[in-house]
């Protein structure tokens, strides 16, 4: 399976290889939430273990077979579902400014390829962090098959939706 187009234009945050794991089995234990498989959640204990509060991981809503499917608004590539997860963190880094208490609202696209490929797309945008206005974060998860194993990378944008005079200290994080 050919390397994934987009995330050669993004910060490759995760790279790894997987042996003796499907791209089923990637999806079902890191991405299902137990949607329509028999697995347990993962995505809402890992925020909560990260100390995230008052998460909800709304469940997966599938596209109808004969239809195009849901529309990534970044990436504009189509997806079989999608998902709406929110979540509050402490911040870490203040600017100075703004309160305590971050409000973080994600969009989760997500496509399996039969054995090949699952994508997961998430658009996250902020309340509660200064300027949070003006960017959305952008992550693409990618698990593709590549010869006996898997390679699973992350990969991160900062999408400015204006422009700030902050934006390196947005994208430092």
């Amino acid at each position: 399976v050919p390397p994934d187009s987009l995330l050669q234009k993004m910060e490759i945050v995760l790279s790894k290889q997987l042996r003796g794991v499907s791209i089923k089995q990637v999806y079902e234990k890191a991405w299902s939430e137990g949607n329509r498989t028999s697995e347990k959640p993962f995505y809402a204990p890992w925020l909560d273990q990260e100390e995230c509060f008052d998460i909800t991981v709304e469940d997966w809503e599938f596209a109808e077979p004969e239809s195009e499917g849901f529309l990534g608004p970044w990436c504009k590539e189509r997806y079989t579902q999608k998902r709406l997860t929110t979540f509050k963190f402490k911040r870490t880094t203040h600017l100075y400014i703004g309160p305590p208490v971050a409000f973080v609202k994600q969009m989760h696209y997500c496509r399996v390829e039969g054995n090949d490929k699952c994508v997961v797309a998430i658009s996250a945008t902020f309340e509660g962090i200064p300027y949070s206005d003006a960017f959305a974060v952008e992550m693409r998860w990618v698990a593709r098959r590549h010869h006996d194993h898997l390679d699973i990378k992350v990969g991160l944008e900062v999408d400015f939706k204006k422009s700030t005079m902050l934006k390196s200290q947005i994208r430092s994080g």
